[in-house]
């Protein structure tokens, strides 16, 4: 309820500043993979079904304790009727950085389908947070498409819709390097 309110007062405001960003998202419905104690912290809006997000778990989950890079990922429920059921059952899970990191282990790169069997139904205040992440992405950041990310670099918050399209951009996302 609290984070379906936060989107829609963001929803008004033209632009943010990095810091209100980064405060916002914060409070976002999120799960978290990566060292507990990081050197750096970046937020990603996904979708359960989404390959272009694979791809980029599959290079960031292999780097991110070597770096010591937290992911904050964000689950929205856009690309199939699935998503939203995939989304909630990984926040739903006793160990959500677990049954997202099923999700990604069992993805299905020929029906660009995750691999985490949806839940049947979610509590309303669950299936808010992921419309209210949905909305954060889509009205707030502009962005259609997953996975947005949003990181710090050289002490501004930078925002990337979609995949980018080379190693080194994943590379400086990834290590603010």
């Amino acid at each position: 309820m609290i984070l379906m309110a936060l989107a829609s007062s963001l929803a008004l405001a033209t632009t943010l500043s990095g810091a209100t960003l980064w405060h916002t998202l914060h409070r976002a419905l999120y799960i978290s993979t990566g060292p507990s104690h990081p050197r750096r912290i970046i937020y990603v809006f996904f979708d359960p079904n989404c390959m272009y997000c694979h791809a980029l778990w599959e290079v960031a989950h292999s780097v991110q304790a070597q770096i010591g890079l937290r992911i904050r990922w964000l689950p929205v429920g856009r690309l199939k009727p699935s998503s939203l059921p995939k989304a909630a059952a990984i926040v739903l899970s006793r160990h959500p950085g677990r049954a997202f990191t099923y999700d990604e282990t069992h993805f299905d790169a020929a029906t660009e389908t995750g691999g985490i069997p949806g839940v049947r139904s979610a509590p309303s205040g669950v299936v808010h947070g992921i419309e209210a992440n949905w909305k954060l992405m889509s009205v707030v950041l502009g962005a259609t498409g997953t996975p947005t990310i949003v990181y710090p670099y050289h002490g501004r918050i930078v925002v990337q819709k979609g995949l980018p399209d080379s190693q080194a951009a994943i590379g400086r996302i990834l290590t603010g390097d």
